[in-house]
């Protein structure tokens, strides 16, 4: 499976300079724009966290990936900046394909349906690296591996270290 995080830059001094009304309505009005790019292609969409969220794809078998996501991700974030005005706002996505483990983690009172192991953990932390490399989004090789040939446009990064990690990463931006 192909799972994804992406995280809001710099919203702590949004939140800073906004009143706290504002900041909700701006977070529903982006996460619902990140959702809908999450879902126009299949993904499962795990959890919110704060101003990130988790999605997972290639469940069931469907082909559309996380990193196409990621794109209309980009996209969508861009129209909720023209409709905001000022200073636009930017995110870092991570974006990791591999072997996961879906199941319900928790207590009898409170659990959450999601996927956990080395896949996921790689993807949370493919956050990091696009303010390293100044890229918004960061596909790991093995979610390029099972991008289309044609028609998406990839640069390699080179082989990075990733937190926690022993090995680095091969590292992609999408764009251009």
């Amino acid at each position: 499976m192909t799972v994804l995080f992406a995280d809001l830059r710099d919203s702590t001094t949004l939140a800073e300079s906004m009143p706290s009304e504002e900041v909700v309505l701006f977070l529903n009005d982006y996460v619902r724009a990140m959702a809908r790019a999450v879902f126009a292609h299949d993904g499962m969409l795990d959890k919110f966290l704060g101003d990130g969220l988790m999605a997972i794809f290639r469940v069931l078998d469907h082909d559309d990936d996380g990193a196409v996501a990621a794109e209309q991700m980009r996209d969508e974030l861009q129209t909720v900046n023209a409709l905001r005005g000022g200073t636009p706002i930017r995110f870092g996505v991570g974006v990791n394909t591999g072997t996961v483990v879906l199941g319900s983690i928790g207590i009898a009172r409170r659990s959450d349906f999601t996927a956990v192991g080395d896949t996921v953990n790689t993807a949370a932390r493919l956050q990091e690296p696009t303010k390293e490399f100044g890229e918004e989004i960061v596909p790991s090789a093995g979610t390029v591996e099972w991008l289309p040939s044609e028609g998406f446009r990839l640069r390699k990064l080179g082989n990075a270290p990733i937190r926690g990690r022993r090995e680095a990463v091969e590292l992609y931006t999408v764009g251009d």
